[in-house]
């Protein structure tokens, strides 16, 4: 054997066997490994992602619907003071010291789906669906019967100044005055939606404000703000401490029952359910 043969075979020898393990299935298998731990990570990263939209949307959800209530409680703060310290039992007098509004209503949309997550089975908070739609959907009905209100006692007004002769201070006449210059039957409806509005009134004055005050807490009970640090949280309405909203959570004398079903003709049992509150809980 000559010398080239004895390097070629040298060279032979040392050449490593070739290994499919190694060469071939080992790259594949480490690439196909790779791509499912980086699909597992995107995928707990979007999960991540999507809890803490979720749990956005439920802070947003509760803080909009906290706000929409501060709104009205406002306007119907705004509305009972122009009247609270000047109520006594007597119907018409209570018709005359109720004055016509005529205050800009803001339209509000209750998309109570909004609020689905308050209906957990794991929380026994009392702000279910349904008495929420009890507090709002009355405000509502409150700001129409307003302004049915308004309009009538604008006609009363005019009735009052034309058969007296008049020119202002329709506040100053008397019962008797009324009685003889007013049509009945429009100083009975006047009287009955005056009652409607005081009742209505007092009952979402309390219950917007222990919306307002006991709210945010059940809110906090199902939203993991945990997750949402850096975002925000859940809206405070410090009520308890203003003096003068507290004063107007005390609901104005009832009516004169009695005085009203002379007027009106309808018996007193009926009157007192038609005016009773609105609400069986109240603080």
């Amino acid at each position: 054997m000559n010398e080239e043969q004895l390097i070629a075979e040298a060279i032979l020898q040392l050449k490593q066997e070739s290994n499919v393990l190694k060469d071939y299935i080992f790259p594949i298998a480490m690439a196909l490994f790779s791509s499912f731990i980086g699909a597992v990570v995107g995928y707990f990263v979007y999960l991540r992602q999507e809890k803490i939209a979720v749990e956005k949307r439920k802070l947003d959800m509760a803080n909009k619907w906290l706000i929409m209530a501060y709104q009205m409680h406002q306007q119907l703060i705004g509305i009972k003071e122009h009247y609270y310290n000047n109520l006594n039992t007597n119907p018409i007098s209570r018709v005359l010291s109720v004055p016509t509004i005529l205050r800009e209503h803001k339209i509000y949309n209750f998309d109570y789906y909004e609020l689905a997550f308050m209906a957990s089975t794991n929380s026994s908070t009392k702000y279910n669906l349904g008495r929420l739609g009890l507090i709002f959907d009355n405000y509502e009905n409150l700001m129409t019967i307003l302004r049915k209100r308004d309009e009538l006692n604008e006609q009363l007004k005019s009735q009052l100044l034309i058969s007296m002769g008049i020119s202002s201070a329709v506040t100053t006449v008397s019962e008797e005055d009324i009685l003889n210059n007013i049509d009945h039957i429009l100083l009975s409806v006047l009287i009955d939606l005056t009652e409607l509005v005081l009742r209505y009134t007092d009952d979402l004055v309390i219950q917007l404000y222990n919306f307002l005050d006991e709210f945010p807490e059940e809110a906090r009970k199902q939203i993991k703000l945990k997750n949402l640090k850096n975002y925000g949280g859940v809206l405070n309405f410090d009520l308890k401490s203003n003096s003068y909203i507290q004063e107007l959570l005390t609901e104005v004398p009832l009516p004169n029952f009695k005085k009203i079903s002379e007027i009106s003709g309808k018996p007193e049992e009926e009157l007192m359910a038609r005016y009773r509150p609105l609400f069986d809980i109240k603080k």
